[in-house]
């Protein structure tokens, strides 16, 4: 397997025109970055903030069970400030 393979390369090197090993890996190495596969997408963490604004915007109705949130609402709570956005418009 590797005799062929050192082999090929430089077959293949010649048939370039690279002279150089090295010029040859280059070549191979950028192709190789270029042709990777898309990351796949990463699947967004569900935490209870995003549950409770889901249910909201989903269920309207629940707003009037949310007690009044003045004495929060300038807590530095993550997702707190849309909360009370989408409470605002419901």
């Amino acid at each position: 397997g590797g005799t062929l393979r050192l082999y090929l390369r430089e077959l293949l090197g010649r048939r370039l025109g690279l002279v150089d090993e090295r010029q040859l890996q280059q070549l191979i190495s950028k192709q190789g970055k270029e042709d990777k596969r898309p990351q796949p997408h990463k699947e967004i963490k569900r935490t209870p903030m995003r549950e409770v604004i889901a249910l909201l915007i989903q269920n309207p109705q629940y707003v009037s069970m949310v007690p009044d949130l003045t004495s929060v609402r300038d807590l530095p709570i993550p997702g707190l400030s849309l909360f009370v956005d989408v409470l605002d418009k419901c």
